[in-house]
């Protein structure tokens, strides 16, 4: 029914961390396992590649009412009954797939993984659960209302990209009053299918292999099929952006400069060139924009980045918090910046340093289970090709000043950013 194998062996056996095995199934769904050799813990996900992406313009919001759908249970209070063994449970919605996660002890997985697996691959809730489940997520768009940094990266991603990947995750409130049962049905019948469908275990001990089971329960929801498993293929680029200037005014308590510059793609070959160059500009006190922003001209008492890469697009949008009348000095401070970066470069012992960050932060992500679970997941969704530890130190040599500067010329000197002013506005 189902073919087993080691799934690129060498990626984490290079490090020493265990053996990874793959089995895809007849109905295209997929389950990941990995051995974490020396952990107590279990992580499980279960990823739908059926994320806020996939909705047309008039079911924005409809995948993220359906993540909170998902936990409704009629008959059963096995949600109750994993956190009463000792489980914790949590899911997103992102803009390419919807997760549901869970955590325990790698001895309870057995027991606990079929409950798992019947919650989430089931949905189960009544009228009135739904019509709760509205007000519920209503009212956290409402609280999101508050918060004018998201809704500046928010209204971004509005401006910057396509529909797709354009619009919020949450919707809008006027779409979820909209929302019948029947929508939420259909969204869920068309995305929720098993060549959409992967599981993804890492756990402490190895003794345990789901893959049979995982295969009947499989089979028992959906039926027999034969599919070919659906991935999202990450390109080789960087991301045209549309760009704009705008300015908001908005009741808080100060300013929040933003711009938006055009970013790699999870495959682009200038990707940890971005890494680097965001680690040049704002990780730690001595970074160059907190040494000018902060340390000298005090325009700023918080600032901050965010490198959005997806499988075909990216976005790199930087964040500062301040008032209304530092805005141009920092506009002014930040050409200074990136002027000298261009024109002087930077110590050869710095780029070498912040090489070294980024292969410490590598082989750190190690040390936690969710970052494991997060590696194997993008390396099957977006099907990856050069995730070894060998293949990222490659990438990271070839990290030079020279490609930093042409980045900043890229992005800044050709004027091609989007700036978004959210000014205080008291009255």
């Amino acid at each position: 029914m189902h073919k087993s194998k080691y799934y690129n062996k060498t990626k984490l056996d290079f490090l020493g961390k265990g053996p990874i095995y793959r089995s895809l199934f007849d109905n295209g769904s997929v389950y990941l396992f990995h051995h974490a050799s020396g952990f107590a813990g279990a992580k499980v996900s279960l990823n739908i590649l059926a994320g806020s992406m996939f909705e047309t313009t008039s079911q924005h919001g409809v995948a993220h009412i359906l993540e909170h759908l998902i936990f409704k249970e009629i008959k059963t209070n096995l949600i109750q009954e994993m956190e009463l063994i000792g489980a914790e449970v949590n899911a997103y919605t992102y803009k390419e797939s919807m997760c549901f996660e869970m955590s325990c002890l790698a001895s309870k997985l057995d027991l606990l993984l079929t409950k798992f697996l019947d919650i989430f691959l089931e949905l189960e809730f009544s009228d009135e659960q739904f019509e709760k489940e509205k007000k519920v997520v209503i009212q956290e768009l409402k609280e999101d209302m508050d918060d004018f940094e998201t809704q500046g990266m928010e209204y971004l991603f509005q401006k910057n990209f396509g529909n797709a990947l354009g619009h919020p995750i949450g919707g809008s409130v006027a779409h979820i009053k909209k929302f019948s049962i029947v929508d939420i049905k259909r969204f869920y019948r068309k995305y929720f299918r098993p060549e959409r469908i992967i599981l993804t275990v890492v756990s402490g001990e190895d003794k345990f292999c789901f893959s049979d089971r995982f295969n009947h329960i499989m089979h028992r929801r959906f039926g027999v099929s034969k599919q070919k498993p659906f991935r999202l293929k990450a390109s080789n680029r960087v991301s045209k952006l549309n760009h704009i200037v705008s300015k908001q005014k908005k009741k808080m308590e100060s300013a929040i400069l933003l711009f938006s510059f055009n970013g790699p793609s999870l495959n682009a070959t200038s990707y940890y060139d971005y890494l680097a160059l965001d680690e040049l500009l704002f990780e730690g006190m001595s970074s160059l924009l907190f040494k000018k922003l902060r340390e000298e001209d005090a325009l700023v008492y918080g600032l901050g980045s965010s490198i959005n890469s997806f499988g075909a697009s990216g976005s790199y949008i930087m964040i500062f918090n301040t008032q209304n009348k530092h805005i141009s000095k920092i506009k002014s401070s930040i050409k200074e910046v990136f002027s000298a970066v261009i024109k002087d470069g930077v110590c050869p012992k710095k780029i070498e340093n912040i090489k070294t960050r980024l292969l410490d932060a590598w082989e750190l992500m190690f040390d936690s289970l969710d970052e494991r679970v997060d590696f194997l997941i993008d390396d099957e969704v977006y099907l990856l090709d050069s995730m070894r530890m060998i293949d990222v130190k490659q990438k990271i040599e070839q990290v030079s000043l020279k490609n930093i500067q042409n980045i900043l010329k890229n992005i800044y000197l050709k004027n091609d950013y989007s700036q978004l002013h959210l000014l205080q506005h008291r009255g």
